[in-house]
């Protein structure tokens, strides 16, 4: 990718400035309570704009769509000059970078609330980009402001043992026989293969990621962002009004997403079975039973039994003492003295303590291998042996 003009970079700045802007001096002072220490009250005076912050914007720039990074770069070659501005901003002529921070923050609501999606479009994913890149680094002003900790160095230390790792061998998916290709290594693809194997077939998952090595891992959010996350996590609907988070890794989904463990409702599962003619939906039938096996598995927990990190904590005290209701999501986490850390899961850990759906925990013996039947919900004798090979390889 060209990098960024210096034209391009204080348009940035500018943006990222408007969209996070620094608390006056005035503001400051008014947070002069022993609550609130200095060092944070300091922080949220300074400026997001850092060098970092537009640094990181070139990066993710980098792993864009080629369509989308050239919308970007034409909303930022007209931002950059008067007629561009005013078109896009419906304000008076003047480049954006040159606007006072009342002007662009007056610029940026007309996008957002414009009628024209054109405008809004742009709003949305500048605004998306510019925030993703303004907490970028340990030292962003927002983290020392909120009185952010990076993880503890024991979430990072020596890799798991090899029983708690995916083996990635070499394989060329061009030789050998296969009965089935599984396309990703998700929470969809990665059971589908497991299962497939456990039915003794010979299942190759093609994986379009890297693999990330553990050692490499460091918890940093900036860095899980690049390289776990699709589109450096920049990835929006067609109209740019609502991001989609999804993920770029060998495990899919399961490799960034939170713990939380939802059981299909009840009125869902009827109405597939009334609707549609799924019997296997009925209380008490192969669902119900799926779902039980999949919760033993993941070793899921629920009530007292989940630890809070921070955020939640914190969103539950607020709950009681405004009298909201609020209740404790099923979670598969072991219960650690570390869960307060668990966060740090979608940035890439080396000992998460977060259960995995594929991985050297088995199917209870007791549990026939046998293949499904959607409609009866019957799993017929599976006919091919149980030692099947588990085959990866990056696509």
């Amino acid at each position: 990718m060209k990098p960024l003009t210096p034209a391009e970079r204080a348009t940035f700045a500018a943006l990222i400035e408007a969209l996070m802007p620094p608390l006056t001096e005035e503001e400051t002072e008014a947070l002069a309570d022993p609550a609130w220490p200095a060092a944070r009250r300091i922080a949220l005076a300074e400026s997001a704009a850092r060098p970092a912050s537009i640094d990181a914007v070139e990066r993710c720039l980098g792993r864009v769509l080629p369509e989308e990074r050239l919308e970007l770069r034409i909303a930022l070659a007209a931002l950059d000059t008067s007629l561009g501005a005013a078109a896009l901003c419906g304000l008076p002529l003047k480049p954006f970078s040159k606007r006072t921070l009342a002007e662009r923050d007056a610029a940026l609501r007309g996008m957002a609330s414009s009628a024209l999606g054109v405008r809004r479009k742009a709003f949305h994913a500048l605004k998306r980009l510019c925030l993703r890149c303004a907490a970028d680094g340990a030292d962003a002003p927002i983290k020392r402001a909120s009185g952010w900790r990076p993880p503890p160095p024991s979430l990072f230390g020596p890799p798991p043992p090899p029983t708690a790792s995916v083996d990635l061998p070499e394989v060329d998916p061009t030789k050998g026989r296969w009965d089935v290709v599984v396309v990703g290594s998700g929470c969809g693809g990665g059971v589908v293969a497991e299962t497939l194997c456990d039915a003794g077939l010979r299942v190759l998952v093609l994986e379009k990621a890297a693999p990330l090595p553990s050692q490499e891992c460091d918890g940093d959010e900036g860095k899980g962002f690049d390289r776990l996350y699709e589109r450096c996590g920049l990835v929006a609907t067609a109209d740019g009004s609502l991001g989609v988070l999804a993920a770029d890794a060998v495990g899919g989904g399961s490799a960034i997403n939170w713990a939380c463990s939802l059981r299909t409702p009840r009125k869902v599962l009827d109405e597939w079975r009334r609707d549609h003619g799924l019997a296997w939906c009925a209380e008490g039938g192969a669902m119900d039973a799926a779902l039980d096996w999949a919760e033993a598995k993941l070793e899921v927990l629920r009530g007292d039994a989940v630890t809070h990190n921070f955020a939640n904590a914190a969103l539950l005290e607020g709950a009681k003492a405004t009298g909201l209701g609020a209740r404790v999501a099923p979670q598969a986490f072991r219960r650690t003295d570390e869960t307060a850390w668990y966060a740090s899961r979608s940035a890439g850990t080396t000992r998460s303590r977060r259960s995995p759906m594929s991985g050297p925990t088995r199917r209870p013996p007791e549990t026939p291998k046998k293949r499904f039947d959607e409609r009866t919900g019957t799993r017929p004798t599976a006919t091919a042996s149980a030692t099947s090979d588990r085959l990866y390889r990056r696509r």
